[in-house]
């Protein structure tokens, strides 16, 4: 829920926007336009998502022509496990998966190995991501985890606008249950 002194209450409730009579007017048309211009970015994220399914498959290694931005779909096995956006598309796809990347770049292979580890009994209490990245028991998980990625088969869609990126990556997210995505920062 946003709240603010200013422009009132804006709710979302089962599902449906509403906007609540505030009981002042100033604002309240910039709040109406907001909420107008959000209903309509959602109502486009089916058509999307179809679009998005519709995508050839791709290969790491053979990605082939690439929109410069937009959202990414990795399947592991014919299985949508991640979603992800990007500005540069190409780029951050070679490096979930490049064999010299570091748990910055490759923030996805470094989920996968670390839900490995946990799955496997490896302690992992109190330690950071540059320790785990050194950790000599953690690093062969983090090198197959990268070379897991490489196998994935990608589905892309163009998309320029930084805010449709964010919505339609958690409707994808939410849509198909892709186990890899925790929206948390790191």
């Amino acid at each position: 829920m946003y709240t603010s002194a200013r422009v009132g209450e804006v709710a979302l409730t089962e599902g449906l926007l509403r906007v609540p009579s505030p009981s002042f007017t100033e604002g309240r048309t910039e709040v109406q336009n907001g909420v107008a211009s959000f209903r309509r970015r959602i109502e486009e994220l089916p058509a999307l998502m179809k679009e998005l399914l519709a995508d050839s498959p791709r290969r790491w290694d053979n990605l082939g022509e690439l929109p410069k931005s937009g959202i990414y779909l990795l399947f592991d096995r014919g299985k949508p496990i991640y979603v992800g956006r990007s500005r540069n598309i190409r780029t951050r796809l070679r490096s979930h998966g490049r064999p010299s990347a570091t748990h910055h770049s490759a923030s996805f292979a470094f989920l996968m190995a670390k839900k490995e580890a946990e799955r496997t009994g490896l302690d992992l209490a109190g330690k950071t991501r540059k320790v785990l990245g050194k950790d000599a028991e953690f690093a062969p998980l983090f090198e197959h985890a990268k070379e897991r990625v490489r196998q994935m088969t990608i589905r892309v869609i163009a998309i320029d606008d930084p805010i449709m990126q964010r919505l339609l990556e958690m409707y994808a997210h939410l849509v198909l249950n892709t186990p890899y995505n925790s929206f948390e920062t790191h």
